[in-house]
């Protein structure tokens, strides 16, 4: 007589693992999980949340910058780059700063002194301070650069044309709340024989971290030095801090640099990275918010690993150290928190002119968004034995158009039916094949309320070695 086994698994958050063989996947890993996410109620398998636009539609260029500007008595007022100007948020219009700006120039901003510093590496640097633009106040004779970062109560600045891997930074503030810049003897050269650049600055801690393409460095306010054996960035605009860490994108994969040491933390979903086109890496970007790192790389494609995203945008849940992917209507080009009626919250800018807040609503600005997980292969210990499937119950809620499928043997996937009861039970038909391992998959398209699968139990008649 066959005995019967049970298996249950209420577990999702090992998240996407598929850099190990299917034969040593976690229970509670996935094979696949696309707009998902793993930490809205630990442990289950929860449909993301959707994006919702901020302001009008400027056309259907790039944004170039995007920021919030913070200042001390409260004000938050939104900044953005598009086209040749510079804008602010009126209520719900991008309203012009009249700046007459080189095109296609991605923007950087700081604030300091309660003013917001703007540098595109071509124009002379912009200073704001809620009323007025200026290219005199606290900003004559700044460099042009690419990137800046306040650190050490100066602001400091690199990705000069001509000097590449030049460390620029500002005097301290005079008594008049004022600062002055020498570009003459204000500065530090990055290594520059390696034929290597200056790819972004960002404080962490009490040092001031230096990126170049190839290679990292640290300003410690007295020493500029080299993190051994750590790339840089190809992608100025992944650089990103989470609570205590530096999050980027390097050309091993996704890292983090905290307490001196850097970590690539992208091993799991290592066919995702390796389908990331290398023509894209400039264009990437990310941020962390909220004990996650998002990191928008564009369209993925592996043929070798069967892997397709579209607008792939990668999920790192730092609480449960997992992935997810997520696969968006439109393509982010930079992300900042912004303070909006009050309330902070994740922004991007895309490639068309429009600025959505991130997280918010139940579709991808008016479109539906596709999910879809698929659980390891579950084989009951001994994948050298046959089972039967006989039944199986899943547990879940806001589950009625989530459909739900399974294969055997990594055959076809044949469908189930749909989770449209809390506790579903499903009968396998009498006539199933015997099979040496099982994967479910689930799917759901709409603009409904995000579901949560918090798992299931399957019964198998065990038939042991049939061969």
């Amino acid at each position: 007589m066959a005995k019967t086994e049970v298996m249950r698994f209420f577990d999702f958050s090992g998240g996407v693992n598929r850099k190990v063989s299917p034969y040593i996947n976690s229970p509670n890993e996935l094979a696949k999980g696309i707009n998902v996410t793993l930490d809205k109620k630990l442990g289950a398998l929860v449909k993301r949340n959707g994006y919702t636009s901020l302001g009008d539609d400027l056309g259907t260029g790039n944004i170039l910058g995007l920021y919030g500007y913070e200042k001390a008595d409260g004000t938050s007022i939104p900044l953005l780059v598009y086209g040749t100007d510079w804008y602010k948020l009126v209520d719900s219009t991008w309203t012009s700063l009249s700046q007459t700006l080189t095109a296609s120039k991605k923007a950087s901003h700081v604030t300091f002194l309660n003013q917001c510093f703007m540098s595109n590496g071509t124009d002379a640097m912009r200073n704001y301070d809620g009323t007025d633009v200026s290219t005199v106040r606290n900003v004559t004779g700044a460099p042009v650069v690419k990137y800046m970062e306040v650190y050490d109560t100066r602001v400091f600045g690199i990705g000069n044309s001509t000097y590449p891997s030049r460390l620029y930074y500002s005097k301290l503030p005079a008594e008049d709340n004022t600062i002055a810049w020498d570009t003459t003897n204000d500065w530090h050269d990055v290594q520059t024989d390696d034929n290597d650049i200056g790819m972004g600055i960002i404080k962490n801690g009490n040092r001031l971290l230096v990126f170049k393409d190839y290679s990292l460095y640290y300003w410690d306010t007295y020493n500029l030095k080299k993190i051994p054996d750590a790339l840089g960035t190809p992608s100025s605009r992944s650089i990103s801090n989470g609570k205590t860490r530096t999050y980027y994108f390097s050309r091993d994969g996704v890292s983090f640099y905290e307490s001196g040491q850097v970590q690539i933390i992208s091993r799991p979903i290592q066919p995702f990275i390796d389908g990331i086109s290398e023509t894209y890496y400039p264009s990437i970007c990310g941020a962390a918010w909220k004990d996650h790192y998002y990191l928008f790389v564009g369209d993925i494609s592996n043929t070798d690993e069967d892997i397709s995203v579209t607008n792939a945008l990668l999920d790192y849940h730092e609480t449960t150290n997992s992935w997810t992917i997520h696969s968006l209507k439109t393509a982010p080009l930079v992300f900042s928190p912004m303070t909006v009626s009050s309330a902070r919250s994740m922004y991007f800018g895309d490639n068309a002119g429009e600025v959505f807040k991130w997280l918010s609503g139940n579709n991808d600005d008016g479109s539906e968004i596709a999910a879809e997980a698929e659980t390891p292969r579950i084989y009951f210990k001994y994948p050298e034995l046959t089972k039967q499937p006989v039944k199986m119950w899943f547990f879940s809620k806001y589950g009625s158009d989530v459909s739900v499928s399974y294969n055997l043997d990594d055959g076809e996937w044949k469908r189930l039916g749909n989770l449209d009861e809390p506790v579903k039970k499903f009968n396998f038909p009498a006539d199933i094949k015997t099979c040496h391992d099982i994967a479910f998959k689930f799917s759901e398209t709409s603009s409904l309320a995000p579901f949560e699968i918090y798992g299931g139990a399957i019964y198998v008649d065990n038939k042991g070695d049939q061969d």
